[in-house]
């Protein structure tokens, strides 16, 4: 009934934590630097993942 209902991508904080983790991951910084030359450092990639994980936090809050 839910997929029904929200459709096969329901906004929980469960994507939210997902993306945070690519985010944060050292292969996400390999992957940049080695297909898109843009070097990631430990610095950007957790504010990034912060960023990520509050968005959650703010939909979980707003959407009940």
């Amino acid at each position: 009934m839910l997929l029904y209902e929200r459709g096969p991508w329901p906004l929980t904080n469960g994507w939210f934590a997902v993306a945070s983790g690519l985010a944060a991951c050292p292969l996400t910084a390999w992957l940049s630097r080695r297909l898109l030359g843009v070097p990631l450092s430990g610095r950007i990639r957790f504010a990034a993942a912060f960023i990520i994980w509050v968005a959650g936090q703010l939909a979980r809050r707003i959407g009940g």
